[in-house]
């Protein structure tokens, strides 16, 4: 009941006032406070009061009538219009072909013209199955990146006790809870068109202003023309050099007797490097696209293929009209959806249902780093970061 009355104040004020905090510490002070930590969720709220799951295409595989009757996630909707048109040409060529005009042709060199467009279909198809696996394997090593900063940054401080050991701890979660929530928004620009610099509900206000300078001062000194797609994916960069900074403040925050050596800052270092290695890995699939000529290429053969085969399958066939037409339909559906996999496969980064959901992944990141505050510094601290994220989201809410 009482992490029930938690949810329902945070979706009212997502910032708690300290008499509600102390409210709801009271209740939570028990050994599954840790489990009651990881059920938080942060992007939003249903409207029944429950949070929400991270979003995932499911489905059973061992099923054939869920998987062959399942209209969620596949391209049936963009194919089906493609699959009638030619149903309707294949009617069409056998009703003129039966009031005397002709239009049918031999199929030999259609033949051949289908192993052209099989091999092209089928090696886009891989190549930009291959691109996905590589974003996802990206994300994974951002997220693993994030998580291990954090928790080897309290293990080498955990003896400094002090408001200032936990203060600089708390701001290193900070710094790289807000970098993993922007690079996440700036996967996304494709798909929102969202500016990072003009949404405080992203980076917090003290963070969007450094970001706003930073961009400023690059257009400044630029020397081209930058879209907006740049302009956001070199946000991240900006704050990984905040993150840095951060971890070098322990020579001054942290007591002197329990100062980490220089060789294990260069430790957490590596994570920060980690992680902008894995966002640069990104940001060159996201700015490198498929070549334009073998898109071109494949499309035009696929089209010509795939909307000439009635007057192929027509010409030894005009007496089965209706046979005809089932053997287009499903062939259209085979090639045209091998196309349409590709093109909802190139951008793996959006609101589509076989889109990753790296927001939701990236709040059980949150969560797991208000566990490891929980057990370094106690409630007084998770609770002090979950808030700041907290109200940063409310910013969203609030406009």
């Amino acid at each position: 009941e009482t992490w029930s009355r938690q949810i329902k104040m945070d979706e009212e004020t997502p910032l708690l006032s300290e008499n509600r905090l102390s409210e709801s510490r009271q209740g939570l002070l028990r050994h599954d406070t840790i489990a009651a930590l990881k059920s938080i969720r942060h992007q939003g709220f249903l409207k029944n009061g429950s949070l929400k799951s991270i979003r995932r295409l499911k489905f059973d595989p061992s099923s054939h009538a869920s998987v062959l009757f399942r209209f969620t996630g596949s391209v049936w909707g963009n194919v089906m219009p493609y699959c009638i048109l030619n149903c309707v040409i294949t009617w069409v060529v056998a009703y003129l072909r039966g009031h005397g005009y002709d239009f049918t042709c031999k199929p030999l060199g259609h033949k051949f013209m289908a192993m052209l467009v099989s091999f092209l279909v089928v090696a886009r198809s891989g190549i930009i199955y291959a691109r996905y696996t590589a974003a996802r394997n990206y994300l994974a090593n951002l997220y693993s990146a994030c998580r291990s900063l954090v928790r080897v940054a309290n293990a080498l401080s955990a003896e400094d006790k002090s408001d200032k050991g936990k203060q600089w701890r708390r701001q290193v979660a900070q710094d790289a809870l807000i970098l993993l929530k922007v690079s996440m928004a700036a996967l996304e620009f494709r798909s929102n068109h969202r500016n990072i610099w003009e949404a405080s509900d992203i980076s917090g206000d003290v963070s969007n202003e450094l970001l706003v300078e930073h961009d400023l001062i690059a257009k400044k000194w630029a020397h081209g023309h930058r879209t907006s797609l740049d302009e956001n994916l070199r946000a991240p960069t900006y704050l990984a050099l905040k993150l840095r900074i951060t971890i070098c403040s322990q020579r001054q925050e942290l007591d002197t007797s329990t100062r980490f050596h220089p060789l294990s800052e260069q430790f957490l270092f590596k994570f920060v490097s980690d992680y902008t290695a894995a966002f640069h890995g990104l940001i060159k699939l996201i700015t490198t696209q498929f070549p334009f000529p073998l898109v071109q290429m494949a499309r035009t053969v696929l089209f010509f293929w795939v909307f000439t085969l009635p007057l192929c399958l027509l010409h030894d066939e005009s007496s089965r009209c209706f046979k005809v037409m089932t053997m287009v339909f499903f062939i259209t559906y085979g090639f045209m959806g091998l196309e349409y996999v590709s093109m909802e496969l190139d951008d793996p980064f959006g609101d589509d249902p076989n889109d990753f959901d790296n927001k939701g992944m990236a709040e059980m990141v949150y969560e797991d780093v208000y566990v490891n505050m929980y057990k370094t510094d106690g409630e007084d601290s998770a609770f002090e970061l979950r808030n700041f994220m907290a109200e940063v989201n409310a910013k969203k809410r609030a406009t």
